[in-house]
């Protein structure tokens, strides 16, 4: 019996080596499979952003490179051209949620294939498994599911951005000084580890509950306050203490056609906290109000003084718009006051469309003269001699 019970240890030993080598070479398979060594460029390689950017991220990435490499701006290079449609095909897919977990998943060859609908292929759980009899759990503490264990981040900061409508209209670039709160690069200096609980940051305690009972409980170690160090008072490294604060220029991009509560976000640019990632900086688009212009979704509206002679006679007028243009406003017959006036696509771009622009209103406001002379209630007078005015149709008796 102890021969048989020994064989069958050895034997289940053997089968646990195997198969955890089996998990090893699949797993290596398959991290090569994520990170590109099947002769493709990794996407997010090619627009130099983390695999955990953020869309607003991969867009500005997508638009600095799609510039630098544009056709227009390289005739001739062939490099250039190359790197314009890597640029454009990365950014095909990593601004695509849908695709984009299809890539993260499965890679290029995922975006192709039919399995590429299906779970991503996890080889810890395709091992947890039972084999010829034995039970084999190869999960291990080491594995990360989903967002429960990454790293909690620190508050964002909100800044208000007001811009003029021309800068919504034409877009534009704005250099923002922003000062944050940095650790100390030495702080580590400063730091030793708790002797209360030897860096762990708990404390395990037992306590006797009665004959054959005994229960042990996990507290935070009330010393270091669960970090598993404590700070030298006072240290020469970082004499102003943990944090000290730094300044650096961030180019907010002003797209055309963005709206009042659009936001521009530079991801882990706020203020730094020990035991969390830096929040983001998150600009809100506040327009300020134009002289000329009211700006109603995508369209504008106006207002258009134009004198008695031009509303009786016909308007054929240029105005300013507000990328410096003169756009013509033409109308041959009478103009009244109140009347609008459409001058089709005139109006903002249209940026949730990606093309395209509003329509201007004009509202017409005649400016009549404060006074005639004699002679001239005369001519006007003997000018409108023949002018009868139109039938209308009411209710009342006529007076």
């Amino acid at each position: 019996m102890r021969q048989s019970g020994a064989a069958g240890g050895r034997m289940q030993r053997r089968l646990c080596s195997v198969y955890k080598l089996i998990v090893v070479l699949f797993t290596i398979i398959w991290c090569f499979k994520c990170i590109g060594v099947d002769g493709h460029k990794d996407y997010y390689e090619i627009l130099g952003v983390s695999r955990d950017a953020e869309t607003s991220v991969i867009k500005r990435a997508y638009r600095k490179l799609s510039l630098k490499y544009h056709p227009d701006k390289n005739p001739g290079d062939e490099e250039a051209h190359r790197r314009f449609v890597e640029v454009a095909t990365a950014y095909e897919v990593l601004s695509d949620p849908e695709k984009r977990r299809k890539y993260d998943a499965y890679g290029e060859e995922g975006l192709k294939s039919g399995f590429a609908d299906a779970e991503p292929f996890d080889p810890f759980e395709a091992f947890s498994m039972n084999w010829g009899g034995f039970h084999f759990d190869f999960g291990g503490s080491g594995r990360r599911k989903g967002r429960g264990n990454e790293e909690p981040r620190a508050s964002d900061i909100r800044v208000p951005l007001f811009v003029t409508l021309e800068e919504l209209y034409k877009g534009s670039f704005r250099e923002v000084l922003h000062q944050k709160q940095v650790i100390c690069s030495k702080w580590t200096d400063c730091e030793r580890v708790c002797g209360s609980c030897n860096g762990k940051g708990h404390k395990v305690t037992t306590r006797r509950l009665g004959p054959g009972f005994i229960q042990q409980v996990q507290s935070i170690c009330t010393e270091c306050g669960g970090s598993g160090k404590i700070v030298e008072k006072p240290c020469k490294s970082c004499p102003n203490g943990q944090y000290e604060k730094a300044e650096r220029y961030l180019t907010v991009e002003i797209e055309k056609g963005m709206s009042e509560g659009d936001t521009v976000v530079f991801e882990h640019e706020g203020d730094e906290v020990a035991g969390f990632k830096p929040g983001h900086v998150i600009f809100e688009i506040y327009p300020v109000k134009h002289k000329t212009f009211e700006r109603q979704q995508d369209d504008l509206w106006g207002t258009l003084n134009v004198t008695l002679l031009e509303a009786l006679t016909g308007l054929n007028r240029n105005i300013s718009h507000l990328d410096g243009r003169q756009i013509n406003v033409k109308e041959e017959n009478v103009v009244f006051p109140g009347q609008v006036l459409k001058v089709p696509g005139e109006g903002m771009p249209r940026k949730q469309r990606k093309y395209g622009f509003g329509d201007l209103f004009l509202t017409v406001q005649v400016q009549f003269p404060r006074k005639l002379s004699s002679a001239q209630k005369a001519k006007v007078k003997d000018l409108f001699s023949t002018f009868q005015l139109e039938p209308t149709t009411n209710n009342h008796e006529e007076l």
